[in-house]
């Protein structure tokens, strides 16, 4: 009974880290480094990179973050680069991000939509793969920023393939 426990866990640990396969965007405008980046990513039910997104399923997405400064009404962007150019994901990309951003506890709503400098947060969303995206292997680039600059609070990519 304690082998296979051992095994179970190693499995999910296994699959925890492999579902985690991010990088950091290489225009990462707020200077922020995460050395732990693949650490405060979860992608579900990847169990290692590429991310399989079947079409008619929905991928959620999960990222702990700590802002640098306080910020108020932050927004998402969330694109696929497609044939050298970047395609939003309707649904989530340029949408506010209040209703999924979330205490440490992930459970308690953020008030007002305002992060604090140095707090830990997390940012709990996902989006709809569609059955008219194209079958394709591409770079999804997921970001939390502020719209008055632009400036992002956290920013990651991962490699995608949407299936059937």
């Amino acid at each position: 009974m304690k082998y296979v426990l051992i095994v179970v866990l190693c499995t999910v640990s296994v699959a925890y880290v492999a579902a985690t396969a991010v990088k950091e965007c290489p225009n990462n405008s707020n200077g922020l480094s995460y050395t732990d980046l693949a650490d405060r990513v979860v992608l579900q039910n990847c169990t290692r990179p590429p991310c399989r997104a079947r079409k008619d399923s929905f991928l959620k997405v999960e990222y702990k973050f700590t802002p640098d400064k306080d910020y108020k009404n932050l927004h998402t962007r969330v694109t696929a680069e497609i044939l050298g150019t970047a395609l939003p994901f309707p649904g989530v990309d340029g949408q506010s991000a209040c209703k999924n951003l979330y205490e440490e506890d992930k459970t308690t709503l953020v008030k007002d939509c305002e992060v604090k400098a140095g707090k830990d947060y997390y940012y709990l969303n996902g989006f709809e793969v569609l059955r008219i995206y194209p079958r394709i292997k591409t770079n999804a680039h997921w970001e939390l920023y502020e719209p008055k600059t632009s400036r992002n609070i956290m920013c990651f990519e991962f490699l995608v393939r949407i299936t059937n």
